[in-house]
């Protein structure tokens, strides 16, 4: 019966743990000592690559990484056995060996007072700060030096000045003398061309300005007269539709006297047929009576049609577009009004029709 295996204890894993990281100490130095020393050729590879590959199924760049490593723990100070990460030690690679361990403890330092444990990001932030730093000061000596040779120029330049200038001091005032009038001159014959290029330049910049103000102006011009030219338009499409509107108010205020007109002439009829029903038997009555019943049937036809055309074209306007204009919605009193015409006409019409199929017994 096989018994389970117990799990290790604290202590026991960081025994094996500590086991392993010196493991990985001793093939970290073995890998430098076998490629310093070229033991890979010894052993019958051609390379040191080759070594790695077949030897120990390492890439060609983990196997130097692993050798390049060790090298740069070594020159670090001595820290007993306790192994550094290839992680942490691949960014001290860049930088220069005598300041490498100054590096990798000034990254271990701001990881205590942070208190967090030290990682290859926080050594290659402090690598990467050494560099720019040395950079730096590396700019910060070329130029230094660059002024030193300019100042040794012109300090060589100034002695053998002087020593001309000892042997014939006259002569070089007197070219002193010309250099500066020529300078003034040449000087202000530059000062004349450059405010003539600037006077040209503003004369230049105030026509382009003017040229697109202009044609702003005329694109704004246009657009209003655009404008302009659809509120006439909309204007005199209202100006008809008043028009229009007063001539069938005009219409209306024309039927509204027609039919007082029509309403005495058949209150008169009614007269005249009450006194012609009491000389019934008079024939010239009753040629009267005809008369009468057929005067008012036809004023009345031939009134009504006209209004009724007239009614037709008021509800038939039309825009220039073709478009029905709408009209006004008609008052609580002018529908009355129609609806006690509409019964006057349709009582006249019944009594038209009753007279026409009248027949006397």
């Amino acid at each position: 019966m096989n018994l389970p295996t117990p799990l290790m204890t604290l202590a026991e894993a960081t025994e094996k743990h500590t086991q392993l990281k010196l493991l990985h100490k001793v093939v970290r130095g073995v890998l430098l000592e076998i490629r310093d020393r070229q033991g890979y050729i010894a052993l019958g590879f051609a390379s040191f690559e080759e070594y790695g590959e077949k030897e120990w199924g390492y890439s060609k760049s983990h196997i130097h990484r692993l050798a390049t490593a060790e090298e740069i723990q070594q020159s670090l100070s001595p820290i007993g056995d306790l192994e550094i990460s290839e992680s942490q030690l691949r960014p001290l690679g860049k930088v220069p060996k005598a300041a490498r361990d100054e590096i990798y403890q000034q990254a271990k330092a701001e990881a205590e007072e942070q208190g967090k444990a030290l990682t290859a990001k926080a050594v290659d932030v402090a690598v990467n700060n050494y560099l720019e730093k040395l950079n730096t000061a590396q700019t910060t000596i070329v130029g230094i030096e660059s002024e030193l040779q300019h100042t040794t120029s012109q300090l060589k330049h100034l002695d053998n000045l002087y020593q001309h200038q000892s042997k014939d001091v006259d002569k070089v005032i007197k070219e002193h003398s010309a250099l500066v009038e020529e300078f003034n001159e040449l000087e202000a014959s530059i000062d004349a061309k450059a405010e003539k290029i600037a006077d040209e330049k503003v004369a230049e910049n105030q026509k382009a300005m003017q040229q697109q103000l202009d044609a702003e102006v005329a694109r704004v011009e246009a657009e209003n007269q655009a404008k302009i030219d659809e509120q006439k338009d909309i204007i005199a499409r209202l100006k008809n539709t008043i028009a229009q509107t007063t001539q069938a108010e005009n219409k209306v205020e024309r039927d509204e006297r027609y039919l007082a007109d029509l309403q005495e002439e058949i209150d008169e009829a009614n007269a005249a047929l009450k006194k012609l029903t009491i000389e019934n038997n008079d024939a010239t009555a009753a040629k009267r009576t005809n008369h009468a019943y057929t005067g008012i049937a036809k004023a009345l036809a031939n009134d009504t049609k006209e209004y009724i055309d007239d009614i037709n074209n008021i509800s038939h306007l039309v825009d220039e577009n073709g478009n029905p204009i709408p009209l006004y919605p008609l008052t609580a009193d002018s529908k009355d009004y129609l609806q006690e015409v509409a019964l006057v006409l349709s009582n006249a019409a019944q009594f038209i029709k009753h007279l026409a199929s009248y027949e006397a017994k």
